[in-house]
């Protein structure tokens, strides 16, 4: 980040992780200025995970990205151009779907569907890493797995978005909750 020379911060947020991630947070947060860390008191999901980051954020700029290694950071210069460049909200599309076949063909039909019901033309609606102009997600009401609809949220509002392929990576550690 500091090559690129971004003022940023970077919160972790501990959605009730049973390993030692909260110690090993607060520990790194000790050490580095630009990290925040916050502890969830259980496991409440992703969608409020969220929420607690974006009340937490400072910048004029947020990036949402999973925690577990699957999105690249190397991506941060590609969304923040885009950002620079006048679009609102910036998502990351999988370019390949790392899953197998059967899983890959019930997320593009989920997908397909979403698209026709809400009339909203992203390719990918369930990723987490996306940019987003801060005012557009600060104070945003999600719950449930409602952060799966934010891009949609933000393009039916008719400000400008747009999405980029990235690779997504195998998971390396732990083991998802997610289905599809």
């Amino acid at each position: 980040m500091a090559e690129h020379n971004y003022d940023y911060e970077l919160i972790l947020v501990n959605d009730g992780s049973r390993d030692h991630s909260w110690r090993i947070m607060q520990e790194l947060a000790a050490i580095d200025q630009h990290l925040v860390a916050i502890d969830l008191a259980g496991n409440y999901g992703q969608t409020l995970s969220l929420r607690a980051g974006f009340a937490q954020a400072k910048g004029e700029v947020i990036i949402a990205m999973d925690g577990d290694l699957q999105h690249d950071p190397a991506y941060i210069p590609q969304f923040m151009s885009l950002i620079n460049e006048g679009y609102d909200m910036v998502g990351g599309a999988k370019a390949k779907r790392p899953e197998g076949p059967i899983a890959t063909a019930l997320a593009t039909t989920a997908h397909g569907i979403i698209r026709r019901l809400s009339g909203v033309q992203l390719r990918y609606f369930g990723a987490t890493y996306k940019a987003f102009r801060s005012y557009l997600v600060k104070n945003v009401e999600m719950l449930g797995d409602a952060h799966r609809f934010l891009g949609a949220l933000v393009a039916r509002k008719g400000l400008r978005y747009c999405e980029f392929p990235i690779e997504i990576h195998e998971r390396q550690f732990g083991q998802s909750n997610y289905k599809i």
